[in-house]
Order: C-alpha cells, then structure tokens, then sequence
C-alpha cells in the first residue's frame, strides 16, 4: 500500500466524509483498497533477487513456488480488509457518525503490518535455500527491495520519486561504461535506504495520527505531522540530487543528455509528460509518404518546438518546487488557497507553443496525411459553469490573447 496515499487519507479524511450519505464519498475504504489489488511479492521480484544472489534454476524454481503459500495468506488479509472497510463505510452510511472513519488510519496501519508479517516469513523460508556466499548478499536484495517498494510511494515533493539505480540499468551500459559508476550507485543505495526509511517512518506516522487529529480539529498537529513527513521527503529528494549530478560526471559524455532527461521525467513527471503536439510529430514522422521536402520541415518544426518548450518546462518545474517547499497541508487539499500565481500563465503559455505546433503540423500535410494524426485534446472551459469563474468567487482568471483553451 503507498504509504504516500494513506497519509494524505488519514490527513483529508474529513474532505471525503463531509457528505458520506452520497455512496460515491463514502467508500475512501473502497479507493483505498484498490492498492492491494495485486499481491506484494511476485514472480517477477524474485527473478531479479536471484539475479543478484546468483541462484541456481532449482533455487528459484523453489523460491517461487513458496509464493502460491504467500499469495493464499495475502488473499485471505486482503479479503479481510475489504470487509473490515466495508463495515466502517456501512456503520457511518446508517448511523450518519462519520466519526467512524477517525479510526481508518489506525485500521490501515494493522493490515500493514499483517501483510508486513506474512512477507517476512517468506524471505525468511527463501533464506534457508541460499548457501553461506548467497546468504551473504541478502543485505543487497533487502536495500533492492525497499529501493523499489519505497521509491513510488512518494509524492510530498518533486524528484523525491526518483530511483538512480532502474534509471541506470535501463540504459543498457557496457561493462567498461558502467564500470565507474557502480561505486557510486552502491554509495547512493546506502544512503537512499536510510533517506527512505526516515520519511517512511513520517508518512506511517501521518497514518497513524492524521484522521484522528482532523476529527478532533487539532489544525496545529495536522500541519506539524505534515511538515515533519515533508521534510523528511526532502532529504531523499537531496540524495536523488546530490548522487544525480555525480552519477551523470562518471557517464560517458555520450549518455549525459539522457541521464539528465531521464531525471527531470522523474522528478516532475506532469511537466514533462510526452505533449500531444510532440506525439503528432512523432506520428507525421511515421507517415510512408512524405516528400523530402516535408521530413525536412517536420525536423524544423520538431527542433523550433522543443526549443520553445524547454524554457517553459524548467521555469514549470522551479514554480513546482517553490509552492511544494512552501505550502501547508490545507493547502496541499486545495484549502485555503497558496497556490503559485504563476503557474497558470505558464500552463497558459505551454498551451499556446502546443497549439501552435500542432498547427503548423497539419498545415505542413494533406488531407489524407492529416488523418493519420493524433485528435488534439478538446478542453471545455469550466470556469464558465462555475459561479464567481471558478476560483472562489475572484471573478475568471485572466487569459493569454489566442488561447482558446
């Protein structure tokens, strides 16, 4: 379960019960279960623990046949948690006391520990089929683990969801190209893994106490709670940071570009999701019919975009990491106001580089080149249905010349 999401549940509790006679606001039980929906170990995992350990084929045949043992224990917890859930969601529907759901983070963390439990006891049956050598590398597959069950769960701040290591590995390096790298990547797993278990330990105890504190109004304790979950978010994001420009100065030059863009993904990834102008380039790209004249129009095209877009980004991305350093946790539920004020003129002026590109793009094919590219999104303008323009009662926010969006 993210660890992330039950402590923003047990700090926003309220947000969702305030109207849990509705059945859509009153099953937070029911969304949050949904992170259960696969077991937390699988097949997959332990192919890769038995890479690092250097298993035999017999061993992890071995290993994962002990899962079908785990895998009954967590149906058998999952299905519990659902009912128990449902009961809480059931009780507050008929009885109208959402004071139920106080006791939703302190449910939430028993299951954990449960689920906890039963992955302990599997690890520790996979231990006894390891040699002495094998055993001696487990402290590598438990660093692996939490690494890749930790990391995700993320989210207070950007770059916090980084993970050095799978950004590394996915760019298939040589033996001779990763072989300055790998002291580095063993340094930062040491001190990601205690970076990471710090801010774990804040977000569980955000679970533990968030709900209770809401129903009890205790403001104080809610934004201290989050402050301390934050902060210690932040020194992940450090590690990420300070192992990231190292990691990029020991990649061959040829890699640095990658790396770098690699990173930035990570760390902001709505800033720099793939645009549906950069997809109808890569789409008219594609297209077997262009004369000579078009591919090199799309390649202007392509280069003068990705020029304009960039600025934009880092300048998105700056804006992200000022409001996340500075906002409170009612203002992370979208309470109280403390937005960035700039961050709409940029969405605003990344929408119009977009539209722009798409534009050109379509004007630059024929009508049956046209047809091959992805539809641009239609954005309805909601502000218009919402009394007061939709940003309490201030009246519509103004909008860049030429942008319809």
């Amino acid at each position: 379960m993210q660890r992330l999401c039950r402590f923003v549940f047990a700090l926003g509790v309220c947000a969702l019960m305030f109207g849990a006679s509705r059945p859509a606001a009153a099953q937070p039980g029911r969304g949050m279960m949904g992170n259960f929906d696969e077991p937390t170990i699988n097949s997959k995992e332990i192919e890769r623990y038995a890479e690092i350990l250097r298993m035999s084929p017999d061993q992890v045949e071995n290993a994962k046949g002990m899962l079908e043992g785990f895998n009954t224990e967590f149906n058998s917890l999952r299905q519990e948690m659902r009912q128990a859930f449902e009961s809480m969601r059931d009780e507050a529907r008929d009885t109208g006391d959402n004071g139920v759901w106080r006791n939703a983070g302190t449910l939430m963390q028993t299951f954990q520990k449960k689920i906890e439990k039963a992955e302990k006891q599997y690890f520790d049956d996979m231990k006894l089929l390891l040699t002495d050598d094998q055993a001696a590398r487990w402290p590598v597959v438990e660093r692996a683990r939490r690494r890749e069950k930790s990391v995700p769960r993320g989210g207070l701040v950007s770059g916090e969801g980084v993970d050095l290591v799978r950004i590394v590995n996915e760019m298939k390096l040589t033996a001779e190209e990763s072989q300055p790298v790998q002291p580095l990547l063993e340094q930062y797993e040491n001190d990601l893994d205690r970076a990471l278990a710090e801010r774990d330990k804040a977000y569980e105890e955000g679970m533990g106490q968030g709900a209770n504190l809401w129903f009890n109004q205790q403001m104080d304790k809610i934004d201290e709670l989050f402050n301390k979950a934050r902060d210690a978010a932040a020194k992940v994001k450090d590690v990420n940071k300070r192992y990231a420009r190292q990691i990029e100065g020991a990649l061959p030059e040829a890699y640095h570009a990658k790396f770098e863009s690699e990173v930035q993904k990570a760390s902001f990834p709505r800033v720099y999701r793939p645009s549906y102008a950069a997809r109808a380039i890569t789409a008219a790209e594609g297209i077997t019919d262009l004369s000579d004249e078009q591919k090199t129009q799309l390649a202007q095209i392509r280069d003068s975009f990705e020029k304009s877009l960039a600025p934009i980004q880092q300048k998105q991305a700056d804006s992200i990491e000022q409001t996340e350093m500075n906002r409170t946790a009612m203002q992370m539920f979208g309470m109280g106001g403390g937005g960035n004020e700039g961050s709409a003129e940029l969405r605003d002026l990344r929408r119009e580089v977009e539209d722009g590109t798409y534009e050109k793009v379509r004007d630059l094919l024929t009508e049956e080149q046209r047809a091959k590219l992805p539809e641009r999104p239609q954005r309805g303008d909601w502000r218009q249905l919402v009394p007061g323009g939709g940003n309490g009662g201030g009246g519509e926010r103004p909008r860049r010349p030429g942008n319809a969006s």
